[in-house]
């Protein structure tokens, strides 16, 4: 017998995977408005509580119709993402001070940006105060952000948030978690020990929605047990 390719197994029913459009054909500004599907409660029929992780990028547990196969860096996002939210909504960011600030510099135009959402990232974490024109010392940030990264990605979040809807505090919000989510979420080729494996697939079952990333992307498929059978 051929040995089973994980990795053709997963993105082969994933493509095949019926009623789910493909993620580049999911409009990113939907973010986490997708509908729910608290129909399939798929972590409930778990039959293992051994979680295997494939290529440094996919966790795979067994359940009664199959084996699950979840995307640890997506799931992640997931999971942050809707932390960020709450986080902002009950206007209860955890921030993290630095022993030396960032300096951040604007264009005029990113600028008016910038005073239009800077009392949504402090709600997210941030620790912002001026430091001459168009320029700002980056005194705290979110507990799970690293100095290196808070620059970038808050002229990321400054860039998105030049394209609003008619709900400018929703959008607004979500842009600056699903970048916060990106930013800080588990990289693939890190190895997870299995209790960290158990404590992410918890995580992300608690989740509102657990199916998708915020843009759209699948975020676990569960492979029958008639197509493992065809393939051992």
């Amino acid at each position: 017998k051929e040995p089973m390719d994980w990795g053709k197994l997963y993105e082969g029913f994933e493509k095949q995977k019926a009623g789910v459009a493909p993620a580049e054909e999911i409009s990113a500004d939907l973010l986490s408005a997708l509908p729910e599907e608290k129909a399939t409660t798929v972590f409930s029929e778990a039959i293992s509580t051994t979680f295997l992780q494939l290529n440094q990028r996919y966790i795979a547990t067994g359940i009664k119709s199959g084996l699950m196969v979840t995307d640890q860096h997506r799931a992640h996002i997931r999971i942050l993402f809707e932390e960020y939210l709450k986080a902002m909504k009950q206007r209860k960011g955890i921030s993290q001070q630095l022993l030396f600030p960032e300096i951040l510099e604007l264009s005029p135009e990113d600028n008016i940006t910038f005073s239009q959402i800077k009392n949504e990232l402090y709600f997210a974490g941030f620790d912002i105060e001026p430091f001459g024109k168009n320029t700002y010392a980056i005194n705290g940030i979110p507990s799970s952000l690293e100095s290196s990264d808070c620059v970038k990605i808050l002229q990321e979040i400054i860039a998105a948030s030049k394209e609003k809807t008619a709900d400018i505090t929703t959008e607004l919000h979500q842009n600056i978690a699903l970048s916060l989510a990106k930013a800080t979420a588990t990289p693939y080729g890190k190895t997870l020990s299995p209790e960290e494996m158990e404590h992410l697939i918890n995580r992300l079952f608690a989740c509102e929605n657990y199916n998708y990333t915020p843009d759209g992307k699948t975020i676990f498929s569960v492979i029958g047990n008639e197509e493992i059978e065809k393939r051992v």
